[in-house]
């Protein structure tokens, strides 16, 4: 009786449940493949005929995967919304926003531009959850462990060819871990690509076991009927042989075959060819025929993407502050780390003059970033300073250019600001006094250089990814009224062709400060933090942080001047960076582009007309020149570097938001970086019609004509570029 009544409360709920309604409790997988843009969904679970609910997908739109108490509507109405621009998130949100069963829901929406969104119900069963990366999301209910879906996500990661092997090993993986915890009975795999057939077909790959003891060895039993090997117009039948063999020696030298060449067409040479069709433009599959053998014996032109970072850390002499004055007296004992008998301060730059160091917090860097394509090479350096004149940029430019290889003009060094660092500007040493070290700027420029050769040294065929995001709550404010901040965090990650990260960039404009004046330990503040999660994240790769439009005054918005504080800061925007990069889509460069436009800009500040004829800066040798009426002018420049849709622009000093805005508008691209600091440090950019002489950055900026000369030279720079 007992059975019997549950049965009729089974049928009961059954009649009441909507007919686009299943319990499709499951583990799956949605994703995109980088080069062919073609979507795909894996699925597996005990109830038959889950090919029919789950997964769905259209060529050009993206993909659903409709699970646990499944609302097969989900699945038309998701494409409709994508197709409609809806975002993979807005897509999730719209569906589930009037759905009074949503907590029974499980739901992975991938978008035409490779973002990710997924949704667990609070009512799933256990386990339930997901595993979001670059261009996937792995999830699954009532599994017999996280495993499943991790083991998932592990091998798609890790596997290599067309996505619809990638797919079927992850769902092999899954189903090895455990997967539904009830067993398993249907499974199916469907690929879609614009092109798959005449009159608008997309279904590339659309397999199907409805019902099957062991469901994942027939869905691969299935998708092996498919993938008879062939050479030329040839099937081959004994799929071994001479033939093979140099075919497998092509792959080889062009560099898509792992390993040594062999005589069998074995999986991975299958692999290898659907590469290499890939990266030759040709139609995704195994076939070898004429067009990829001709493809082959030309040379190929590649994104090639190394990164490096030296130590440019000062060498720091403590002392005995026996009276707390925060300076060394003549008296007081110090430790003398270079043994040349005197005391050497570091005098460190930003606030106060005459602000010596006492010890070091963490290392200061040269970072860089190259990127070749063919015979064009840029690159990208970030150092830990307050900044650099462009006199000393330029032949540290040359210097580059000679011993790396990659042109001055094709070069940005930025700096990332930081205000605990050495002077090298000259404006901090005691009063009067520049507090410039020549011995400090030699062993800067040397290693600078150095860390360029590294970076280019390590270069890799690699592809490249990007994306935006806002700046967290609680983390940026601005102190100049009126409060106009720039919340723009931009992010770049290449990968390598093993789907190692090789570098990983965040832009974002912000001081350094956290460790405001009364600190004296040497620390790129909140960016060291920011690079080491980063770095923690992303394992292996070069982490490289780049000030942007920090003027007028972008700096942390923080409750205490202290370690603790440096570290949130950091770590917020660490997290954020890799959130919006989990699922960026590869961006495809054709090809690397740079533009120099010299600047000549009137330095009408008597501040630093005094400093200049003071020699308070240093030795600029010919920077400075004095026109005819007396008006003093100094050299400097813009740089522009282009890499598909991303576009890289120097701005030689502190910009103001205001001034900001116009020059991220000049600039014709989907993922736009501004590297403040760039290549020079003029002080603060402000609008000329905002200029007050009476303010603080007024009096460190060079005058009121700066912004809009440099704000009409980045317009002609970048027309057309």
């Amino acid at each position: 009786m007992r059975r019997l009544a549950a049965l009729s409360v089974a049928v009961a709920v059954a009649s009441l449940r909507p007919a686009d309604e299943h319990p499709s409790s499951t583990f799956s997988i949605v994703c995109m493949d980088a080069e062919t843009k073609d979507f795909g969904v894996a699925v597996c679970t005990l109830p038959p005929k889950v090919g029919n609910i789950v997964p769905w997908a259209k060529a050009g739109v993206g993909a659903v995967a409709t699970q646990a108490w499944t609302n097969g509507g989900f699945g038309p109405r998701g494409l409709e919304l994508l197709a409609a621009g809806k975002t993979a998130q807005e897509t999730v949100d719209t569906l589930l926003s009037d759905d009074r069963n949503k907590e029974s829901r499980q739901l992975a929406v991938i978008d035409a531009r490779g973002d990710v969104a997924a949704f667990t119900g609070a009512r799933c069963n256990a386990w339930a959850g997901s595993k979001q990366g670059r261009l996937y999301s792995a999830q699954g209910n009532i599994l017999v462990s996280e495993e499943t879906v991790a083991a998932m996500a592990k091998t798609f990661e890790e596997t290599k060819g067309a996505l619809a092997e990638r797919m079927m090993r992850a769902l092999e993986a899954g189903h090895a871990a455990g997967g539904d915890k009830r067993g398993h009975s249907s499974a199916a795999l469907l690929v879609v690509r614009a092109d798959a057939g005449s009159k608008g077909y997309d279904r590339l790959v659309d397999l199907r076991v409805d019902e099957h003891a062991h469901p994942v060895k027939e869905l691969r039993r299935l998708l092996e009927l498919g993938r008879r090997p062939k050479l030329g117009d040839r099937v081959l039948e004994r799929p071994r042989g001479r033939d093979v063999l140099e075919l497998a020696r092509k792959l080889k030298s062009a560099g898509f075959l792992e390993g040594e060449p062999a005589d069998v067409f074995d999986d991975r040479v299958a692999e290898a060819v659907s590469r290499a069709r890939k990266a030759c433009g040709l139609p995704d599959g195994e076939r070898a025929d004429d067009a990829l053998l001709a493809a082959l014996a030309k040379p190929r032109a590649s994104l090639l993407v190394g990164a490096a970072k030296v130590e440019i850390t000062p060498v720091v002499e403590p002392f005995e502050d026996a009276n707390d004055n925060k300076r060394r007296d003549k008296d007081e004992a110090f430790t003398d780390r270079n043994g040349n008998g005197k005391y050497d301060p570091v005098w460190m730059a930003g606030y106060g003059q005459g602000r010596p160091a006492v010890d070091v917090h963490d290392a200061l860097w040269a970072r860089a970033v190259a990127f070749t394509h063919g015979e064009a090479t840029a690159m990208i350096v970030s150092l830990d300073l307050i900044g650099m004149l462009h006199a000393r940029v330029k032949p540290m430019k040359e210097r580059i250019a000679r011993e790396a290889g990659v042109r001055a003009d094709a070069v940005i060094v930025s700096c990332t600001h930081t205000h605990s660092g050495p002077d090298t500007i000259g404006l901090w040493g005691p009063l009067m006094t520049s507090g410039l070290s020549a011995e400090y700027l030699k062993m800067l420029e040397e290693r600078a250089v150095e860390c360029a050769k590294k970076a280019m040294a390590a270069r890799v065929p690699a592809t490249l990814a990007c994306a935006r995001a806002e700046v967290p709550e609680g983390v940026l404010k601005d102190t100049r009224a009126p409060d106009v901040r720039n919340t723009a965090l931009a992010s770049l990650v290449a990968w390598d062709g093993k789907n190692q990260p090789v570098a990983v960039v965040a832009n974002v404009a912000m001081h350094p400060e956290v460790m405001v004046n009364a600190n004296r330990s040497i620390t790129s503040d909140y960016a060291h933090f920011l690079r080491e999660a980063l770095e923690r994240d992303f394992a292996g790769a070069v982490a490289v942080y780049f000030q942007a439009d920090c003027g007028g005054m972008q700096t942390p918005d923080v409750k205490a001047h202290s370690w603790e504080e440096t570290k949130r800061v950091g770590d917020a925007l660490a997290g954020r960076a890799k959130e919006s990069l989990a699922g960026a889509a590869p961006m495809a460069v054709d090809a690397v582009k740079s533009a120099r436009a010299a600047l000549s800009l009137p330095v009408d500040n008597q501040r630093f007309l005094t400093g200049i004829k003071a020699g308070t800066f240093g030795e600029i040798g010919d920077a400075a020149t004095t026109d005819a009426d007396g008006r003093t002018w100094i050299a400097s420049e813009i740089v522009a570097i282009r890499l598909g849709e991303a576009v890289f622009l120097s701005c030689p000093g502190e910009a103001l938001p205001e001034v900001g805005r116009e020059l991220y508008a000049a600039i014709d691209a989907r993922h736009k970086f501004l590297l403040g600091l760039g290549n020079d440090e003029i002080g603060y950019i402000l609008p000329k019609a905002d200029f007050d002489p009476k303010k603080y950055e007024e009096s460190m900026s060079l005058g009121p004509e700066t912004a809009p000369i440099l704000v009409e030279a980045a317009r002609k720079l970048l027309k057309g570029f």
